[in-house]
């Protein structure tokens, strides 16, 4: 059985989810859970799958930055008796289809929701301009993991000659392979801290935090069912109450993005002749600057999608330009 500091530190953002997980399947309070690994025959391609061992949980630790299919489980999910109840972990575009999947009366199990903090999917297009940026052929990829080895972590890309190449967590998320390669879908979603999940998990990205290199992770406890999972795992997870101002603090940017940047980037879809969801919200009111960032998205994505790769490097450096420009003229 491996000690709770080794799944921490070989975990995402302190494994949290991981622990939770086990805590929850070893007190009886699940009977699965519904997580991601890497599939063995194609190392590019996730996996969802039904966990019912301590094992295979750990098996599906750290995160997988590239689109995961989980209504492959659904299958699954659907022939599980009354009798169960299974834990799924998701974003929070899988927990929402998922509700309404349940509310639908689709389940005959009991579902408790463990949601994950996104601010949008890599593509696989992502991984391949990653890959080669740093002169790995996709055909020698052997294994992948995203992140893992402390906290904020680092990828461990693993080929068939058995060498290994370590690319540091801010490293590549920051060189573009988490900044123009998701899917456009992703520009629309108006959810980053899965609201409908019930216990949501996400980095802490706090300045108190800065020189944690284990991991510490903000968990949002939104029904009763979160709760008495926490209250389950005591002794086992050390919990700190923090205030809401904290927690929205850790993901300022990405709850900016999400909120206050949303209504433009659905103006500028609907203009371009694309559907657009009605989630009955009040939204923010754009400025002009907010369409200037949505224009921008669209048009990295846009070159990201069909290769135009070269290009993200000039696209990025006007986008410095401007944002300067803009500072300056916002603070002289």
């Amino acid at each position: 059985m491996r000690l709770d500091s080794e799944i921490r530190n070989n975990s995402t953002s302190g494994g949290l989810v991981t622990q939770l997980l086990i805590c929850a399947l070893n007190n009886g309070l699940i009977t699965g859970a519904v997580v991601t690994r890497m599939s063995k025959d194609n190392p590019l391609v996730p996996e969802p799958f039904i966990a019912r061992t301590q094992e295979e949980i750990i098996e599906a630790s750290c995160s997988k930055y590239c689109p995961v299919p989980v209504n492959m489980a659904l299958k699954e999910l659907v022939k599980t008796g009354s009798k169960e109840t299974i834990a799924v972990v998701g974003l929070p575009c899988h927990i929402h289809g998922l509700q309404k999947a349940k509310y639908k009366g689709l389940f005959k199990c009991n579902l408790i929701f463990f949601g994950i903090f996104c601010g949008h999917t890599p593509s696989f297009n992502a991984t391949q301009w990653l890959l080669r940026q740093n002169g790995i052929n996709v055909a020698d990829v052997k294994q992948i993991e995203y992140r893992g080895k402390g906290w904020p972590g680092s990828m461990t890309v693993t080929c068939m000659d058995g060498s290994k190449v370590s690319l540091d967590y801010h490293m590549y998320w920051d060189s573009g392979f988490g900044k123009y390669f998701f899917p456009p879908r992703c520009t629309l979603c108006y959810d980053g801290t899965a609201e409908f999940a019930d216990i949501s998990f996400g980095d802490a990205w706090l300045p108190r935090f800065k020189n944690d290199r284990i991991g510490t992770s903000v968990i949002i406890s939104r029904t009763s069912v979160g709760d008495r999972l926490l209250s389950q795992c005591k002794g086992i997870i050390e919990l700190q109450k923090v205030d809401r101002d904290e927690v929205v603090a850790s993901q300022r940017s990405m709850l900016a993005y999400k909120k206050k940047g949303y209504s433009a980037r659905k103006a500028i879809r609907r203009f371009t002749q694309h559907k657009t969801p009605d989630y009955n919200i009040t939204e923010v009111k754009p400025k002009f600057v907010d369409y200037l960032g949505a224009i921008s998205v669209y048009v990295s994505l846009w070159m990201a999608k069909h290769h135009l790769w070269p290009l993200l490097k000039v696209h990025s450096i006007v986008t410095r330009i401007c944002r300067f420009v803009y500072k300056r003229q916002k603070n002289p």
